[in-house]
């Protein structure tokens, strides 16, 4: 199979109390009994953090003590904003029952939106002033410095086992996304860094070239003009009056960035998510063929349209690419989550009305093949299209449609019609798109899938797929339930170029569907036939016949998948030629080093088996690691986790 590079084509190889029977201790005695119990410094400071739940960056690194005074501090002012948010919606809920608007059968689930905030703010809190180790360490393909180290002379710029990225050490990482060849990493801090290839923007450094080494991405402010309403006051681009902040590239002060919590990339783009739940985006999108970049338009309050290397742009947007980072304006609710495909996004979209929180699937980029399930115009570009004198080099393409329908974030589509869902998980393969929802009347969780299905990668049968003029063979244009996994309650998704993996609730049964050739299911012990695919979820077991042990995080590359298990294990599968399983290279009978094998059936990664060895060599004691996260991309796969000497 041959190296991946840009542009490849397409077809390349809180929980309810009931009113009637309450307790007799009252939820706001409970509440305080609570509250009453966290550890609370003597004289508390104020916290006055811009009607956020989250105060000010702490700025300098402080003493352990102090900063966990701080810690004290703002979960204090944080559980007395919860405590009087519960108890006033509580109130407004018991009126609505006596008053008959609702009945105890029909009571909304007004807790969820506020608990997922309520989780994720504390969970920053922690970071922010007792932040973990957060080491990373990345293995596969460094040809475009994807990896993070120093380009070698020699030219062999591969890395089989798993290596530290030296300059994101001790930098408290939390997440880190791999792309086609490019990497984005973001640490407890809410700073963003990163590395690899720029062709095409996708690190959000306007300067740079192709990184080597992470380097620091700044600029994600919001535009006030954005549609979202009821999101946490931040400082827009009409508060930032310093004419040096307004050129692209510029470092702002953290004090005007917003916090990011969240990275995802695509092949040649990526996007980021804001504690306030805004997303920005930089880089390009390409078409199925690999052609022309293409990017989202900026909001009209963002100073930063001249580029730094030129005196004004050659190419006005929606074409070229997008070297810094700008908000997505358009999204008009909180974004709870993000993922990336090819070349295109998708985003879980909360709003909430009346006390019940809704929670719908919004997409937009290049998405010719479905997977944005909406109404677009097809084909995007006319390939018979005949030069004239004069045109312009994207004369052959709908630019009008690709700026007011691509572009644009919207709701999905279902093909049953029913609107009545709420989307609890979604995941993005090359290009395909699978979405977990819970049913609003039974509460069921069902899963859908739409865009290409060429290996079966959407789990449908593309025989029992219905098709309308002027349709592609082998695309879904809606989301189409996938029956076969239904009742399975999955919980977790990842899909990589031409297949998927799933996993339930219980974190014990994976499934796999689409390509298999180099393994990528992860249910044969020997390669499959060459285009080997199938349709049908099938079980992925670690040890053939036995129970798996449970796995709390899946990642899928192009041709590969990652899993992480409670016990922190770490399973790599798939297409191993670059090196992105991080199994080492093998070894023939004769002793020969041959290339990276595929591995057929998940195998358990020596995560530290070089590393140790090499400190084994200079007399220094064995390391040992616990790991937190994980990713795949095109090439080449990262870890995030803690490194302990």
């Amino acid at each position: 199979m041959p190296k991946k590079r840009k542009g490849d084509a397409i077809y390349d190889e809180d929980p309810r109390d009931d009113a009637e029977n309450a307790d007799d201790v009252s939820m706001s005695q409970r509440r305080k009994a609570y509250v009453s119990t966290l550890p609370m410094p003597s004289t508390p400071d104020k916290i006055n953090p811009k009607n956020s739940l989250i105060s000010s960056s702490p700025g300098v690194r402080a003493r352990k003590s102090t900063r966990q005074r701080l810690y004290y501090i703002e979960m204090r002012e944080l559980n007395r904003r919860f405590a009087k948010w519960a108890e006033e919606e509580e109130h407004k809920l018991c009126l609505k029952m006596e008053s008959g608007e609702l009945n105890a059968s029909s009571t909304p689930d007004f807790y969820e939106a506020q608990v997922s905030m309520y989780i994720r703010a504390a969970e920053e809190i922690k970071n922010k002033h007792m932040p973990g180790t957060g080491d990373v360490l990345t293995f596969g393909a460094n040809d475009f410095g994807q990896l993070g180290h120093k380009e070698r002379e020699n030219g062999d710029n591969f890395e089989y086992f798993p290596r530290c990225v030296m300059t994101l050490r001790n930098r408290g990482t939390i997440a880190v996304a791999c792309g086609g060849l490019h990497s984005i990493s973001v640490n407890s801090g809410g700073q963003v860094d990163s590395w690899g290839c720029n062709d095409d923007g996708g690190l959000g450094i306007p300067l740079a070239e192709t990184l080597w080494i992470p380097q620091h991405v700044s600029g994600f402010v919001p535009s006030q003009y954005e549609l979202a309403t009821g999101l946490d006051d931040v400082i827009t681009w009409r508060d930032v009056s310093d004419k040096a902040a307004a050129k692209p590239g510029a470092r702002l002060s953290s004090s005007v960035e917003e916090r990011i919590v969240k990275v995802c990339t695509g092949d040649c783009h990526s996007l980021c998510l804001s504690r306030t739940g805004r997303v920005y985006f930089f880089g390009a999108y390409k078409d199925k063929d690999g052609n022309k970049p293409w990017r989202d338009i900026a909001p009209t309050d963002d100073p930063r349209k001249v580029h730094p290397l030129e005196k004004k742009r050659r190419d006005v947007a929606p074409i070229g690419s997008q070297d810094w980072p700008i908000h997505v304006w358009k999204l008009d609710g909180r974004v709870t989550d993000i993922q990336c495909g090819m070349a295109f996004n998708v985003a879980i979209v909360s709003k909430s009305e009346n006390g019940i929180t809704t929670k719908s699937c919004y997409t937009w980029g290049l998405g010719e093949c479905g997977e944005m399930s909406r109404d677009v115009t097809l084909p995007l570009r006319d390939t018979k299209y005949i030069f004239k004198a004069n045109d312009k080099p994207c004369a052959d393409y709908c630019v009008d449609k690709i700026e007011s329908e691509y572009l644009v974030p919207r709701p999905v589509l279902w093909a049953d019609s029913l609107n009545k869902r709420t989307v609890e998980s979604v995941a993005c393969g090359g290009w395909h798109l699978l979405v977990v929802s819970k049913n609003v009347g039974d509460g069921q969780l069902t899963v859908h899938g739409s865009g290409l299905n060429n290996y079966g990668q959407l789990g449908l049968d593309n025989k029992k797929i219905s098709k309308e003029k002027g349709q592609e063979a082998n695309c879904v244009y809606r989301l189409t339930e996938i029956k076969s996994l239904k009742g399975k309650n999955i919980r977790q998704m990842a899909a990589g170029q031409h297949h998927s993996i799933v996993l339930d609730k219980s974190g014990k049964n994976l499934y796999g569907f689409g390509r298999m050739d180099y393994g990528q299911l992860g249910i044969d012990s020997s390669r499959p036939k060459a285009g080997s695919s199938t349709f049908e979820p099938t079980p992925v077991h670690l040890v053939p016949g036995e129970p798996n042990p449970v796995f709390t995080k899946i990642a899928c590359g192009d041709q590969t998948n990652i899993a992480l298990t409670a016990g922190g294990d770490v399973y790599t599968w798939g297409y191993g030629d670059t090196g992105a399983l991080g199994h080492g290279i093998e070894e023939n009978e004769d002793g020969i080093q041959v290339d990276c094998s595929d591995e057929f059936m998940p195998r358990k990664l020596d995560i530290l088996k070089k590393i140790n060895k090499q400190r084994a060599s200079k007399g220094k004691t064995p390391m040992t690691c616990k790991v937190h996260n994980l990713s795949s991309g095109g090439q080449h796969s990262a870890l995030v986790c803690s490194l302990v000497e």
